[in-house]
This record gives C-alpha cells, sequence and structure tokens, in this order.
C-alpha cells in the first residue's frame, strides 16, 4: 500500500524546535535548534491526520527554555528540566539562589536577612552594643560604671570593687579614704600598715611609724626591735647602735659581749685585745703562752730519762708538790735567742709532733755552740743551771713517736733539739710547775 506522507512546517523559522500536537499541547525538541527545525507529521494511512501511534520523536514536555515559552511569575526560574519554580519561594529577602531575583527586604530595624532568606532580629537577646552580623546599635548601658559584654549585656564594671579601674573597660571605682590604705588589684580598699609598728609599707609606701627606743631598728617586717638585745657593748648589727663599752680594765668586746681576756691568761699580752695580763712572780717564773711556769733550779747531778721523772714526780719544793718533767714543747719556751728552736720557730719537733724521721729537720739542729744571751746560754737571762760547752741537755717528758728507747731533749748551749737514749743516756733535769 502506498503511504501518503504529509509533511508540513508547523512555525516559522524563527521559532525554535517547538510544535502543536493534536490535543493542543506544545513539544518542545531538545535536538532542535536554529535556523531550520522542522517537525514532520506522519498521516501513513492517507487520512489527513497524524497516526496517533507515530507522535513527532520528541523526548518529553517542557515548560520553558531554549525554544520555548518564558516562565510567567515574577521570581520565577527555569530548571534544567524544563520546569518552571518559584525562586524565592520559602524566603522572605535577600536575592534568590539561583536567579538572583528580589526576594524582598526585612521590615525590622535591627533585622538581617539570613543566608536562608529568612529575616531574623539581629539584636534578640541583646540590650547594647552592635548586633554580631549586620553590626547594628543593639543599645547602651545606662549605669555609670556599666560595660557591655560580649554576649551584649549590660554589667556593672565595678561590681565588687571599692576602688581603683574596673577591670574591663577603665571606669573609677572609686577611692580609698584611709591615711595608710592602698587599692589591691582585686579593687579592695586595704591598711598597708596594718599589722606594721614602722618603716614604710610594702604596696604604696606609706609611713608605718617611728621606733621610739634609743637603739630600735625597723625590721623588714615593720616591727620594732631593739638592736642591742643580748648585748653589752660594741655596735649593735642592723642598725649600727652604741650598744655600751666594757668597763673592765682587762675586757674586750667579742661579738657584743664584754670579755675579760685576762680571765685565762695568765701573763703577757692578751690573745686579742693587747691587754697586760700581768707578770710571772718570782725569780724562777716563766711566762709561756700565757701561762705562768714556775721552773726549778736544777740539781748538778745527771740522770737517766727515767730517773728524771721519778725525781720530779717525787719533789716537793717551796711548799709545792705538783712538780714534774716539762713536755719538749715546754722546754723550748725557755730557749732565747735561737730563733729556729724557740716556740713558733722552724725546727718541726713539739708535743703534736714527736717522731724523728716526720718532725726532726735541720733546723732543730740550733746555734752556734756558746752564743745564747745568757752567758753564752740559750735560755733566759738569770736563769740558774748548768750550761757548759762540756755538756747542758735537759730531759723532756716527751718520748719519740717512732723510737720509744729515745726521749726529745734541749741542748741549751747551742739551742739544739735533739734525743737521747732513755736508759744509755744521762741529762740535767729541770722540773716545772
Amino acid at each position: 500500500m502506498k503511504s501518503m506522507f504529509v509533511i508540513s512546517m508547523c512555525l516559522s523559522m524563527l521559532t525554535v524546535g517547538c510544535y502543536e500536537e493534536m490535543d493542543g499541547g506544545t513539544w518542545c525538541h531538545p535536538l532542535y535548534s536554529n535556523p531550520r527545525p522542522e517537525c514532520y507529521e506522519i498521516d501513513s494511512d492517507g487520512d489527513g491526520k497524524v497516526d496517533a501511534e507515530d507522535p513527532c520523536p520528541f523526548d518529553k514536555v517542557r515548560e520553558c527554555g531554549v525554544g520555548c515559552s518564558e516562565c510567567k511569575g515574577a521570581t520565577d526560574w527555569c530548571t534544567a528540566a524544563g520546569q518552571c519554580v518559584d525562586d524565592c519561594a520559602g524566603r522572605e529577602c535577600g536575592q534568590s539562589p539561583n536567579g538572583s531575583y528580589d526576594c524582598g527586604t526585612c521590615s525590622g530595624a535591627t533585622d538581617w536577612c539570613t543566608a536562608a532568606g529568612q529575616c531574623v532580629d539581629d539584636c534578640a537577646g541583646r540590650v547594647c552594643g552592635q548586633s554580631p552580623n549586620a553590626g547594628y546599635d543593639c543599645g547602651t548601658c545606662s549605669g555609670a560604671t556599666d560595660w557591655c559584654n560580649s554576649s551584649g549585656q549590660c554589667e556593672d564594671d565595678c561590681a565588687g570593687r571599692e576602688c581603683g579601674s574596673s577591670p574591663n573597660v577603665g571606669h573609677d571605682c572609686g577611692t580609698c579614704y584611709g591615711a595608710t590604705d592602698w587599692c589591691t588589684a582585686a579593687g579592695q580598699c586595704e591598711d598597708d600598715c596594718a599589722g606594721r609598728e614602722c618603716g614604710s609599707s610594702p604596696n604604696a609606701g606609706h609611713d608605718c611609724g617611728t621606733c621610739s627606743g634609743a637603739t630600735d631598728w625597723c625590721t623588714a617586717a615593720g616591727q620594732c626591735e631593739d638592736d642591742c638585745a643580748g648585748r653589752e657593748c660594741g655596735s649593735s648589727p642592723n642598725a649600727g647602735h652604741d650598744c655600751g663599752t666594757c668597763s673592765g680594765a682587762t675586757e674586750a668586746c667579742e661579738v657584743g659581749q664584754c670579755v675579760d681576756e685576762c680571765a685565762v691568761t695568765e701573763c703577757g699580752p692578751s690573745p686579742n685585745g693587747g691587754f697586760d695580763c700581768g707578770t710571772c712572780s718570782g725569780a724562777t717564773g716563766y711566762c709561756v703562752s700565757g701561762q705562768c711556769f714556775t721552773w726549778q733550779n736544777p740539781p748538778a747531778d745527771l740522770m737517766t730519762w727515767q730517773d728524771a721523772m721519778n725525781y720530779c714526780n717525787g719533789l716537793t719544793q717551796d711548799g709545792h708538790s705538783d712538780w714534774r718533767l716539762p713536755t719538749i714543747s715546754e722546754l723550748r719556751s725557755l730557749i732565747r735567742g735561737c730563733p729556729a728552736t724557740e716556740t713558733g720557730g722552724s725546727c718541726g719537733v713539739t708535743d703534736g709532733c714527736l717522731s724523728y724521721s716526720g718532725c726532726r729537720n735541720s733546723d732543730c739542729d740550733g746555734c752556734s755552740s756558746g752564743g745564747g744571751p745568757a752567758g753564752g746560754c740559750y735560755w733566759p737571762d738569770g736563769m740558774e743551771g748548768s750550761c757548759s760547752l762540756y755538756w747542758s741537755s735537759y730531759w723532756s717528758s716527751s718520748e719519740r713517736e717512732d723510737y720509744y728507747d729515745y726521749a726529745w731533749d734541749v741542748n741549751f748551749v747551742s739551742g739544739n733539739v735533739s734525743s737521747s737514749d732513755k736508759v744509755a743516756g744521762d741529762d740535767f733535769v729541770r722540773c716545772v710547775r
């Protein structure tokens, strides 16, 4: 059967792919474009009508878009699917999200338009300061010391404070009235001299008073204390007050105390103050290191060391029985004119050092024989006893630590300090008490 094709152009060349269908609807062909869109109506049976079973090959119905009608609503926009949609639907204000239409303006003086297009009071819940989004003036605090906090609330910046500047905006919170008051960091008035008697207050430098005692001083804690308390003499340790003078003829001030420097010194100069502590009595009394020693005028006999010890321990003379053989240091105290072996000389033998190898040195050899100041003897002038070139060694009670068969002795004709055999040796004896 011969088919009849009726080809008809349904729109002019200025129309873009839109064609009228049998039911009066409009088809929008997305594949066709200017300048010559065409639509073919197919009549297969020749009855002059487009066959219902052969519609134009268009994929769907569109309301708007290229070649189609425009949307009629003032804020409509055409979606990608060709549908007209109100772009301000559900919005009160601002621009529509797709077509940039004006969706309206908020009417409240402090309203702002949110991103969702809703009018919201930007000062809601705030009484002061700027609104957080649009910067509206939400009001001013009325209190003289009020400040507007970050939440837009008015607070008294001097609340709980008596003085000083407020912590946030620097309002004047008041002044302290006490003469020695100061304003603390917490804004409280406190007496800066509280518990203090004297000196400057620690914070504001107020004068807290003056100590009245003649020897008082003001401590770091602001307390008046007697700087001479417990002291008899000298200067006070803190303020330099005069604490007094010692009255005793041989007293010296030591650490604020009067000390009799001759209390334990019988003779010679006192150890610190240079006082004269006296002279030993008797022709045989000699001062050694501040102590008076009485020396016996010796017998003419030579003795072994043990006999000399026994002799002195058993001696009763001048009403005294406390005689003894002197130690080597005591015996050396009698040496005069030979500096190396005198007390304090470079000879190393003393009561505290008694070994021959460790203590005796060449300085212990003494001086020239017979060159002493007392008729050739190296002892005090006027002292009696045997002192000849033949023999003039005197025993001490000090034994040698490295060899107990020997004891130390002094030869006064040369000032020599040496040792002798305690059994085989014979020396002179001079007892002491």
